[in-house]
């Protein structure tokens, strides 16, 4: 693992941590739209809790599954934090001129990360995400002699970028975000392009 990747981590938890601390007088209210004294409520909200995610469904030639959950916790009106877990699986058939098929490759993702936002206007937000992702796949080959190759890898991520929020209704939103993995692991799964994210957030 790398050790670039595990001081960011802990870099990251310790400014969230500063910064939840210098705002901690007030609370945001999603349900509301308001802030609140903290004196009047201490401790542990479930209101500010919220869910979202990942969820992806493709058949055919190229088979795409992917359900990665998040939770998330508003600790005021410019500071949320939680977790993500990913998971992902990907199949793709490859058939020669004569429509017989000759390749498959079978690719699968399982990881965790915790994520940051900032929200500098209520409908803009950064995100900042450092995670770990298990990489496995196999590739079977079928040329007369069925052949198969399997690998295993793993890779330490930053995604890092931009995020819009747009209210539906009470205290959930729906989020369009594009991101960027900055340590371009040569195993990260994300490659060197951009990564688009739509989803809806939905408070507890």
């Amino acid at each position: 693992m790398s050790n670039r990747f595990w001081k960011f981590s802990i870099l990251f938890i310790l400014i969230a941590g500063c910064f939840t601390e210098s705002v901690q007088a007030q609370y945001y209210n999603p349900a509301y739209g308001t802030t609140q004294d903290t004196l009047i409520h201490k401790g542990f909200d479930p209101h500010k809790l919220f869910i979202g995610g990942t969820i992806g469904l493709t058949f055919g030639n190229i088979t795409y599954l992917n359900l990665s959950p998040s939770i998330g916790y508003r600790f005021s009106e410019l500071l949320a934090a939680g977790v993500q877990v990913n998971s992902q699986y990907e199949s793709v058939k490859y058939y020669d001129q004569t429509n017989a098929l000759y390749k498959k490759d079978r690719y699968g993702v399982l990881g965790a990360g915790i994520f940051g936002r900032l929200y500098p206007i209520p409908q803009l937000f950064i995100h900042v995400q450092p995670e770990m992702n298990f990489i496995f796949g196999k590739t079977t080959f079928y040329n007369g002699n069925t052949a198969s190759e399997k690998y295993r890898e793993h890779a330490p991520s930053l995604l890092a970028g931009l995020g819009y929020s747009q209210n539906i209704g009470g205290s959930s939103a729906f989020t369009l975000m594009i991101l960027y993995d900055v340590l371009q692991n040569p195993n990260s799964p994300y490659g060197n392009k951009p990564i688009f994210r739509a989803g809806v957030n939905l408070g507890l």
